[in-house]
């Protein structure tokens, strides 16, 4: 491919670097996927999504946030996304600054909650609802 704009990601972003590793990263999505990026000049779209590899920090802390909207509830990587692992991983960079704690350091498969830091970052970026 040598036009820039016939690279995208799964949600049509064309700000993606392909990785000497393997797959691709998407500066706008922060997200990086395996695979190559799709050809948007090529008349067959892809049939799936590529698979979504990890997640920025902020916006996972978000994902927890949407999910409890508080700092008591925990829930598992498991409720929050549908990649409960890369999910996990990026809740440990996130309880490395501070954002979230691991509330059943027990099992593998622990429940995070939003710090009191974590959920002044989250409530800048999830909108708030409005009251009746």
């Amino acid at each position: 491919m040598s036009d820039p704009w016939r690279k995208r990601c799964p949600e049509g972003h064309t700000a993606v670097t392909t990785r000497q590793t393997g797959g691709y990263y998407c500066q706008t999505c922060q997200a990086r996927y395996a695979g190559e990026p799709h050809d948007a000049a090529a008349d067959d779209a892809p049939d799936a999504p590529d698979v979504r590899w990890s997640y920025d920090v902020l916006e996972a802390v978000g994902m927890l946030y949407r999910e409890t909207r508080d700092t008591e509830t925990a829930v598992r990587a498991r409720r929050v996304s549908d990649r409960p692992a890369a999910f996990g991983q990026t809740m440990r960079k996130a309880r490395n600054r501070g954002l979230v704690e691991k509330v059943s350091a027990a099992t593998s498969a622990g429940r995070y909650r939003v710090t009191e830091t974590g959920e002044r970052v989250a409530a800048q970026m999830v909108p708030q609802e409005a009251e009746p």
